[in-house]
């Protein structure tokens, strides 16, 4: 029986009427190819080039076998593309939320796991706030999220994965910049404080950060938000202030100090999902991220995290 890989050798050859350009655009040997026709022209009991004729000919039977073989290969082409698109459309979409506070502890690493080991969704990605996570999840916005809220939602499902230290960014010209030793953020008395991301409600990461603050009895003098971690490191950069930053994003500006904060002063990270979420699709992901977190994954910043049993 014919081969559509044979089929569609021949149509080169019969295209570039050479066997050597032809074996070449197919990334084979000329004589194996050469081989390939001469079995081709076997099974069918017919010859198919003139091989004595410079650019190689086709015969009649070549002719005419040329013409039916790209009818039948772009029908095959066709209908693979067409049985592919069906599967596709039938894929369930799944929409993983994330916390824009987690995007450099690893988020990167388990979008590219999940892609590759759950062909059956189709899986978008959306940032947003870990406070607003829970009522997406009710709504059906999202499907999975990764955030830090630790508030007890109803028929909302938390697993906790890590907590992450928490680092001091301070400008270079600080006077509590000079040590490399951990410090205390009680000792921050009398500096401006930035926090992100603004819009955040009291589960917040701005808002965590102010009660760290109040915990320790200080009262920066002024408090700046922004949105962003990136416009954060900027205006500590400018000396502007200081801001708390989880540990996996103390390495995103040289031009600044990280002190490591307190011990006890750490963000949590969760995986959350509806109570009655398809299994298939939790299990798929408990078992991405549990691999990922028991592997220690650079992107994680291990030396500075608490791991969990996911």
């Amino acid at each position: 029986m014919i081969e559509l890989k044979q089929l569609r050798k021949f149509v080169v050859v019969a295209e570039q009427r050479n066997f050597t350009r032809a074996a070449e655009l197919l990334h084979v040997a000329q004589p194996a190819l050469s081989k390939q026709i001469a079995r081709l022209e076997d099974q069918l009991e017919a010859l198919l080039f003139h091989r004595d004729a410079r650019p190689l000919q086709l015969t009649k039977a070549g002719r005419r076998l040329y013409d039916e073989a790209v009818i039948l290969l772009e029908r095959a082409d066709r209908m693979q593309e067409s049985v592919k698109k069906i599967a596709r459309d039938h894929r369930r979409v799944v929409t993983v939320g994330f916390s824009p506070t987690i995007v450099y502890g690893g988020i990167s690493e388990i979008i590219k796991r999940i892609g590759l080991a759950m062909p059956q969704f189709e899986v978008r990605w959306q940032e947003m706030l870990s406070a607003d996570q829970a009522d997406a999840l009710r709504k059906g916005t999202i499907d999975i999220s990764f955030g830090r809220s630790d508030l007890v939602e109803r028929d909302i499902v938390k697993v906790l994965t890590r907590d992450e230290r928490l680092f001091i960014a301070l400008p270079r010209e600080d006077g509590l910049a000079k040590s490399d030793e951990p410090m205390s953020i009680g000792m921050l008395e009398g500096h401006d404080l930035i926090v992100y991301p603004v819009g955040a409600t009291t589960d917040g990461f701005a808002n965590k950060t102010l009660s760290m603050f109040r915990a320790f009895g200080v009262a920066p003098p002024q408090v700046h938000e922004v949105k962003e971690i990136d416009t954060a490191l900027a205006f500590v950069a400018a000396g502007v202030g200081v801001c708390l930053i989880p540990a996996t994003s103390r390495h995103l500006r040289p031009d600044i100090v990280y002190r490591l904060a307190d011990p006890d002063a750490t963000l949590p990270v969760f995986m959350c999902f509806r109570t009655q979420e398809d299994q298939v699709l939790v299990d798929s992901m408990r078992v991405i991220v549990r691999n990922f977190l028991r592997e220690g994954h650079e992107s994680l910043d291990p030396a500075y995290n608490v791991f969990y049993e996911v």
